[in-house]
Order: C-alpha cells, then sequence, then structure tokens
C-alpha cells in the first residue's frame, strides 16, 4: 500500500508541475533546515561551523510549519541540515509532513542510518532519500567530508546499499549527489557505474563558493576554495564530457544537460560569475532551524516573518517586491536552477520521470 500511496503522491506533483508550473505564483518547494548540528566536517559547507546552534523547532511547531507550508501551496518539502538523523525526533518529523501530504524528500550523510531506520523513515512517509556521495576511494571521501575516524567510508556505502534495496519496496528512489573538484575528477566513472549497479540515480554538481559578504547560511565563502583558474578549466572539462557522454534510454542521470552546461560556463569563468535572475521566494523558499524564512539558502532571513506567519507572507501584495530585494544579496547559484527548470520547461519535467520510472521499475 505504501509503495502505491507513494508512486501516486509522484504523479501528483508531476501532474501539478505539467499543469501549473508555468504560471506559479507561490512557492512549490521547500528546503527545511532542521538542524544545523552535523556529524560531518566538510570545508565546502558552513553549517558545521555555526556556534549559535538553535535548539530547534519543537514537534508543535514543526505541525504549525508544515499546515502552513500547505496552506501557501507546497507540494514538496526537503529535510535537510546539517545532519537530519541527528535529530532524535526525526520519525516523528517526517509523520508530521506526511500528514499534511507533503512529498518528503530526506538529506543526509547516510552515516547513522541502520536498516530498521530505513525501513521505517520509509513507513513514516519519507518518499525518497538524497545522499552525498563524492568518491568511492576512502582517502578522497575521508578528505572532502573533513573525516578521520577509520571506517566511515564502508559504513556509508553499507548504508547506501541498505536504501536501495530497500527504497525498491516502497516506491522510492535513492538520489546519489556528486560534487565535482579537482580532487575527484577521476572518481566520475565509477561513481555512476557505482550508482548503476545499486538501481539508484545520480547528479553531478559543481562546488559553489559564495561572494566574501554572502551571508554564512550554508555554502562557505571561502576564496580560496575556488582554486586556480586551471584547476577550474578541469572541472568544466569534465561537466562538458558528461554532456557528451551518449545517453540511453535508461541513463540514470538526474541532472539536465542544461545545469551540466551552466556548470561547464561557471568554472570556465575567470570571474566566477553565478549571477541570474532567480524566483527564488516566488517557487521555493528556505525554513532554518527556528523557523525564520529565507528566500533560499544563500540569503539572510527575512525580518519579520517567521514559521507561524508564512500565510501572511504570500498574502501580502507587495511579497514580490521584498523577495526582490533578497534575491539581489547573493551571488547567485547554478544547483537551484533546476528547481525552476522542471516548473517552467515540460521537457525536462518529462526526462526526470522517465529517467525516475526507468529506475524505479
Amino acid at each position: 500500500f505504501i509503495k502505491w500511496q507513494n508512486l501516486y503522491s509522484k504523479f501528483r506533483l508531476f501532474l501539478f508541475l505539467y499543469i501549473w508550473g508555468k504560471n506559479l505564483s507561490r512557492p512549490y518547494y521547500a528546503h527545511f533546515q532542521v538542524t544545523r548540528r552535523c556529524n560531518f566536517r566538510c570545508p565546502s559547507c558552513q553549517v558545521w561551523r555555526d556556534e549559535s546552534y538553535a535548539k530547534g523547532l519543537s514537534l508543535d511547531d514543526i505541525a504549525l510549519l508544515a499546515k502552513n507550508l500547505r496552506q501557501i501551496g507546497v507540494q514538496s518539502v526537503a529535510l535537510t541540515g546539517g545532519e537530519v538523523t541527528l535529530r532524535k525526533d526525526i520519525l516523528e518529523i517526517v509523520e508530521i509532513f506526511r500528514q499534511e501530504n507533503l512529498l518528503i524528500r530526506f538529506q543526509t550523510n547516510a552515516f547513522l542510518l541502520t536498516e530498521g531506520m530505513i525501513e521505517r523513515l520509509f513507513r513514516a512517509g519519507v518518499a525518497d532519500f538524497y545522499i552525498s556521495l563524492d568518491s568511492m576511494e576512502a582517502d578522497i571521501y575521508n578528505r572532502i567530508n573533513g573525516m578521520t575516524r577509520q571506517g566511515t567510508f564502508d559504513r556509508v556505502l553499507e548504508n547506501i546499499e541498505h536504501v536501495a534495496k530497500i527504497s525498491k519496496r516502497f516506491g522510492a528512489n535513492l538520489f546519489l549527489t556528486t560534487v565535482l573538484r579537482s580532487d575527484n575528477l577521476d572518481a566520475v566513472e565509477s561513481l555512476q557505474a557505482y550508482s548503476e549497479k545499486l538501481g539508484a540515480l545520480i547528479g553531478f554538481y559543481g562546488l559553489e563558493v559564495g561572494g566574501e559578504d554572502d551571508p554564512l547560511n550554508i555554502r562557505s565563502n571561502e576564496q580560496e576554495l575556488r582554486g586556480t583558474q586551471e584547476s577550474r578549466n578541469l572541472i568544466a572539462a569534465a561537466f562538458k564530457k558528461l554532456i557528451d557522454l551518449p545517453k540511453s534510454k535508461k541513463n540514470n542521470f538526474f541532472v539536465s544537460n542544461k545545469i551540466l552546461n551552466d556548470y561547464n560556463q561557471y568554472f570556465s569563468d575567470p570571474d566566477c560569475n553565478m549571477k541570474w535572475s532567480c524566483q527564488a521566494g516566488k517557487l521555493y523558499l528556505e525554513i532554518l532551524p527556528e523557523g525564520t524564512v529565507a528566500v533560499c539558502n544563500a540569503t539572510p532571513t527575512i525580518p519579520g516573518y517567521n514559521f507561524r506567519n508564512l500565510p501572511e507572507l504570500y498574502s501580502d501584495s507587495a511579497r514580490e517586491d521584498i523577495f526582490n530585494k533578497y534575491r539581489t544579496t547573493c551571488s547567485g547559484c547554478v544547483c537551484t536552477r533546476q528547481l525552476e527548470d522542471i516548473a517552467g520547461n515540460r521537457k525536462d519535467l518529462f526526462n526526470k520521470v522517465r529517467v525516475y520510472l526507468m529506475s524505479v521499475f
């Protein structure tokens, strides 16, 4: 029953975007940081450096958040962190969002998962798992994730394989996400082969570094992480190679050629320009652990608004002016463009659905 319920929920989201995607005036997607605590120490991430840890919303507050997200039109929510599994009440959190008929995307580093926990998460309402995997070599994986503990990589792989095995019973899938950088470019083929073996989907992204004045929300703004232009050219070439790969009908890429091409251009640009005219706030929004609201995870929070009065924000006739004010505060991005592509481009939407269905059945 859960399998068919899950598949129906995804079909409903597809139909919603197919009919309304090009004309949306309210967000269909929300990104909720349930905690900023994390058990990894990725140098490219800012979250774990945050010493002002908010306790996080109570379950009652999260229930109000879920209700208000649904009220403003949100169809899908990503539960992320920090590391989501550090919340001991994560199962209850999932159940709350599922009770509001929201499609739940669960983003994790997989280290703390167990077979039993994976099964309980699916039964509670998780639609899909998104797990970061940046290399098939332990030393490179540990360096990228800032880990020194022995056995971390093997444990993560074991849990990834548990998710891949269990997900099929629930009409769900496993999405592996890889951030390409100068030290893992040789891993593309092995990562794709591994994901194919598991029957999982995989997406390749680029390491985005914010401007020096960007708010320290999620991504780092340490400029040395940009690398040299020589190293950036190598990353650009890797994205060009991904674009040129022959795509079979059973390919397991869930990142479009448009996004891959955008990364190619970003890494080729000496100025590292990521600016674009986004619709953050209008099509998607960010909720921080304490319940404050931002148009996306690279911008400051909007004063005066939080999870309690979200409907007031989206009833304000001047909300687009508010969103524009905060959209212009960041140095741009690439990865978030896919949220707008899938809403505004039916070809991209159909390709995503096709790749997803091929992996489930």
